[in-house]
């Protein structure tokens, strides 16, 4: 397997995200208002009081990691009348245990604007970042749909959906993932990666942009995973969402395989210029004879 399989840790994180979220509903309200001021302990790149100075849009992108609704509480708070706080995830209807949520959220009666990804959250979300407000979400959510694409993660090619790098390219919000790790006696270390800007990343083409913004932030995120693994929610479900790469005995057998594979789908030439261009760069560095796709 080329991920990790670490399971008293994996254990441990899942129980005491469970006992946070428990404590997070069930006690009263200035006692919730207490834990978030004192349980959370700020670490990284960057600090709350960066992130509500910052003048455009921002991505809070945390995935299903550890206390990540504990940290979503966190940030409501923390944001409150300094920069407006959108949360996008899917619509109870379709996702009934997210029920819970929205009520969890306005509970600390901070300014918090809950949205769906269908077309009205879709358009309210880009609305909000173009007003520089915050918005949190999920990158690493996975719909068995055409709307995911497939980004290099742990050798694999890992199937998420591209909202998030559709936001950011729309707007021109700056991606901030951050993680939610819980620690023993119900602390949470909210660790801060650095800013992800997407001006570098930006294609003529939309699609390679997605796929270069999506590509990156999941790189971020398997950075992350390789030195806290066992927070992640989704390890059990990584074959199934996911597809081996393959190992190659010579920089001439993938080049093979990689070339018939091109030119049996020839819309790859149409709807990814960028996949063309490096391939056939790749081609040329390698000496291949054979005329460029």
């Amino acid at each position: 397997m080329p991920y990790p399989v670490l399971s008293d840790r994996i254990f441990a994180s899942l129980w005491r995200s469970h006992l946070l979220l428990r404590e997070n509903f069930e006690v009263s309200l200035k006692d919730l208002e207490a834990f978030l001021d004192g349980h959370i302990k700020e670490l990284g790149a960057t600090d709350m009081d960066r992130i509500a100075a910052m003048p455009g849009g921002v991505i809070l992108a945390t995935p299903h990691y550890g206390a990540f609704i504990t940290t979503c509480l966190f940030l409501i708070r923390r944001l409150h009348g300094r920069k407006r706080f959108n949360v996008i995830f899917n619509d109870p209807a379709i996702t009934p245990s997210n029920a819970v949520y929205e009520p969890l959220f306005r509970r600390l009666g901070c300014d918090v604007n809950v949205l769906y990804p269908d077309r009205r959250g879709t358009l309210s979300a880009l609305k909000a970042l173009k007003r520089g407000e915050c918005l949190a979400i999920l990158p690493d959510v996975y719909l068995a749909n055409d709307a995911t694409i497939a980004v290099p993660f742990f050798g694999r090619l890992l199937r998420v959906m591209a909202g998030t790098a559709f936001f950011a390219s729309r707007t021109g919000a700056t991606i901030l993932p951050l993680y939610g790790i819980p620690k023993p006696d119900m602390h949470v270390d909210l660790k801060f990666d650095e800013p992800l800007h997407i001006d570098s990343l930006v294609d003529a083409d939309d699609k390679q942009t997605l796929f270069n913004v999506t590509a990156a932030l999941a790189e971020r995120m398997e950075q992350q995973l390789r030195a806290e693994p066992e927070h992640w929610n989704y390890w059990e479900t990584m074959d199934e969402r996911s597809t081996a790469l393959g190992v190659f005995r010579t920089r001439e057998e993938l080049l093979a395989l990689a070339d018939r594979r091109i030119r049996s789908v020839p819309s790859l030439a149409r709807d990814l210029p960028g996949l063309l261009q490096g391939w056939n760069r790749m081609r040329a560095e390698a000496g291949s004879t054979q005329p460029p796709v």
